[in-house]
């Protein structure tokens, strides 16, 4: 098991350095993997405690700790812009972990998937802040590749993750960002 950068995940998966993932799913999906669905999380502002009063966010002044790559970070791009802000970014992190410690230090307001924040060992020392609107909604799944269908331990992985069709992204359907149960179960050399 690998835990770490959610804009990673998809691409270890891809080039064979894993069995599974448990990622944010971006608007397409490469042919080689099959994915489903499996939660949806909002995207949250998220700033140390103690909470500063009256104040809106997003402000233009306001320092912003934001992932580096990754579809949190394009669907944040897009939020600024459909806001009209350029962002004042103070930190940029690879992972969601390292951008809530940044945040938790003070550097200022994150924006993160609101499962990384209710799950998070900090959590204490943060809250949501409010936004309107707000970011957006990332939709996490569990992704396979297509070839590793017929080995029974990948197959029964996939049985779990639920009945029905795998997730279908079409050119039509919105852009989705990262998310924060990700994670990549490394390959096997057992051939079940």
């Amino acid at each position: 098991m690998r835990t770490g950068d959610a804009a990673a995940a998809l691409a270890l998966l891809d080039d064979g350095e894993a069995d599974l993932a448990v990622a944010p799913l971006p608007s397409r999906i490469p042919a080689t993997l099959l994915a489903r669905a499996v939660a949806h999380t909002p995207l949250v502002l998220v700033q140390a405690d103690p909470p500063r009063a009256n104040v809106q966010l997003p402000a233009p002044d306001q320092p912003f700790v934001l992932p580096r790559h990754g579809l949190v970070r394009d669907i944040a791009n897009r939020w600024f812009r459909h806001l009209g802000i350029t962002p004042h970014i103070a930190a940029e992190a690879d992972g969601h972990e390292a951008l809530l410690t940044l945040v938790a230090l003070g550097y200022g307001t994150g924006i993160i998937p609101d499962l990384v924040l209710q799950h998070c060992s900090i959590r204490h020392r943060l809250h949501a802040a409010p936004a309107s609107p707000k970011p957006g909604e990332l939709t996490i799944g569990a992704c396979i590749r297509r070839t590793d269908l017929h080995r029974p331990l990948i197959a029964a992985a996939w049985a779990v993750t639920g009945p029905g069709e795998p997730y279908a992204v079409t050119a039509a359907s919105p852009p989705q960002s990262a998310a924060p149960l990700t994670g990549a179960v490394e390959p096997s050399d057992d051939p079940r």
